[in-house]
């Protein structure tokens, strides 16, 4: 519509035909065909030993741990709409659709400890996938508190997650 800003696509649209947008597909694609995936180095192989063994060891089985995952995400999602979290993806990235798949971590001690306990999660499982730590004082809490959290994913599956505090926060 007139007035509105263009986005990368109409920008493209506007520079180049549309055969020429095809053509470009097209030879992308070719290229993309005859790469082949590159070989991995002897470090890369050592790491995956490594993570097996790690695995292997782990006190709890790695489908426990992608559940543990699993219902921590559920818990952040559940929790966004209470913090700051949804106004500063608006103000960070515009009041557009842009789909940034974020939750919150509360600012308490142990409210996904708690929850987590609730749905029969053991203090070994919380520790293991690194969703709660121990206190000082020997407490379990919760790693993330008062932030912006974010799945770790692959292959649909969340491996863990990453934090972000409020950008005002000192």
């Amino acid at each position: 519509a007139p007035g509105e800003p263009l986005d990368a696509r109409d920008t493209l649209s506007a520079a180049l035909s549309e055969e020429e947008i095809e053509t470009g597909i097209a030879l992308a694609a070719m290229h993309r065909a005859l790469i082949s995936p590159s070989e991995l180095s002897d470090a890369d192989i050592e790491q995956q030993l490594r993570w097996a063994v790690e695995a292997d060891a782990s006190p709890v089985p790695l489908e426990r741990l992608a559940q543990v995952n699993a219902m921590t995400w559920q818990f952040f999602q559940t929790q966004l709409p209470h913090g700051w979290v949804p106004d500063h993806l608006t103000d960070r990235f515009g009041p557009d659709d842009v789909h940034v798949d974020a939750g919150y971590a509360p600012d308490a001690w142990a409210a996904l400890v708690d929850h987590l306990r609730n749905h029969g999660v053991t203090d070994l499982e919380m520790e293991t996938a690194g969703v709660a730590i121990r206190a000082r004082t020997g407490s379990l809490i919760d790693r993330f508190r008062e932030h912006a959290v974010f799945p770790i994913e692959h292959n649909n599956e969340i491996l863990g997650f990453v934090g972000r505090r409020h950008p005002d926060a000192t």
